[in-house]
């Protein structure tokens, strides 16, 4: 058992993170994780068999599929509602393919429900619509129990083979701490962040070409990342309200009656997306940034909704068992543990080797395939990661980050975690068809 660390060690540990940018590339560790000691925490602490934590694109799906699959689960989320990205962030396009399994059940009931009549060039709904639906799939499942306004203070973590993350303390805002213990653990935070506290090894920053000999990438590894933006939408408060498009910075896709306007708002780098001092930094430069196309939409007619969180898509990623790269993206064939499929290219915002539409690589025909290996968490049993901050490159994990391939990640390891805890034994130990026959019953394909 790892020792006991004080909360203090424990700040000052987080504090000193952001230093590690420097020598990005090279897989780091949390090289204080707080674990707490085990029976003073576990004696009132609630148990359940799988343990999701963040209920956004992939959290949700793991979480569903799980319970789908007879397992227990709670879901837990920092945010006061549960929806991820399209909620909090405004990333309410439908970006890339293919749109398969718990993802297309989702984008279905917003067709039915909550349809904008988008022009070609990407389906879109309002924030709220998401989060409507997003609250009725988990209300649906009775197995699932859900809590919000709930973030992770503390891991704790116990011996087996491999390190077990037993489970996660969360931090109640009215200064209550809650235990949950569980068999099987899914970060789905789109940071690796209970990973990290859990001392698994993260990688941050660009690769260098010649790291895993990608045919793409720049000379020299670095700290940089993605360039984060802030979402809005602009909506037509009076009938006879005009505005240029021209005029206002990301207007890529509006409804068809043109009455609401989804843009890119504004871009900006962030120095450390781990660290939430320099994300603050990156969202008050995007709001000042954005201020005079605000001005301008509500002096023509216009409101504008501005995304409470800023857009950040890109954090840590987790090593795995495997680490996907660009190689596997373009190889003849997928791989025998193939759990998802991706069509998106290269999509590295700020990056001059990606960008959506200038991909120059073939991929395979139908999509890559992402292996099961890439969300087993190395060096720990029962620890999946799913999302953005899985087992990849920089580079590949720009193309496998959009919602809809993310949600067959976290889907493919629900149902690994409910066969886990039925079949009582590590996630290693089952066969991968048994995870893919029931991703093919579910409408997931490969």
């Amino acid at each position: 058992m790892t020792p006991h660390h004080s909360r203090r060690q424990f700040l000052k540990a987080a504090a000193a993170i952001p230093a590690l940018g420097v020598s990005a590339i090279q897989a780091v560790a949390a090289d204080d994780p707080m674990v707490l000691p085990a029976p003073s925490q576990t004696k009132n602490a609630q148990r359940t068999q799988v343990l999701v934590i963040g209920a956004g694109a992939s959290g949700v799906p793991a979480a569903i599929a799980a319970a789908r699959a007879g397992a227990k689960v709670v879901l837990i989320e920092e945010d006061p509602t549960p929806g991820g990205a399209p909620v909090d962030m405004y990333v309410a396009m439908i970006c890339g393919g293919p749109v398969v399994g718990l993802y297309a059940e989702m984008t279905a009931q917003l067709d039915r429900h909550f349809s904008l009549n988008s022009k070609p060039g990407g389906a879109w709904f309002m924030p709220s619509a998401y989060a409507q639906v997003v609250s009725r799939m988990i209300r649906a499942e009775p197995n699932l129990e859900l809590r919000c306004g709930a973030p992770v203070g503390n891991v704790l973590l116990g011996e087996g083979t491999r390190n077990r993350v037993r489970g996660v303390t969360l931090h109640h805002v009215d200064g209550r701490r809650e235990t949950i213990l569980a068999d099987v653990v899914i970060d789905a935070t789109g940071a690796g962040a209970v990973a990290a506290m859990a001392g698994a090894e993260c990688r941050y920053g660009t690769e260098a070409q010649s790291d895993f000999h990608e045919p793409l990438g720049p000379q020299k590894s670095s700290n940089r990342v993605q360039l984060c933006t802030l979402m809005l939408v602009s909506q037509r408060l009076r009938l006879d309200a005009k505005i240029d498009p021209a005029r206002v910075a990301g207007m890529n896709c509006q409804a068809e009656n043109a009455n609401a306007v989804l843009h890119w708002a504004g871009t900006v780098a962030c120095h450390d997306t781990r660290d939430p001092r320099a994300v603050a930094v990156a969202q008050q430069e995007a709001l000042q940034k954005i201020e005079e196309d605000v001005a301008y939409l509500y002096e023509n007619g216009y409101v504008a909704h501005i995304a409470p969180k800023l857009g950040v898509r890109e954090s840590r990623r987790v090593v795995g068992d495997h680490i996907l790269t660009v190689n596997d993206l373009v190889a003849p064939k997928r791989p025998d543990d193939t759990v998802a499929v991706g069509v998106y290219p290269l999509d590295a915002w700020g990056d001059q080797h990606g960008g959506f539409g200038k991909a120059t690589l073939t991929y395979t025909p139908g999509g890559y395939g992402i292996p099961f290996r890439t969300l087993l968490t190395a060096g720990f049993e029962n620890l999946l990661v799913v999302g953005k901050c899985l087992s990849a490159t920089h580079l590949a994990m720009s193309a496998i980050r959009v919602q809809c391939i993310a949600a067959q990640t976290g889907q493919a390891a629900g149902i690994a975690a409910a066969l886990a805890v039925t079949k009582q034994t590590n996630l290693r130990s089952i066969p991968v068809r048994e995870i893919q026959t029931q991703l093919k019953a579910a409408g997931i394909s490969f």
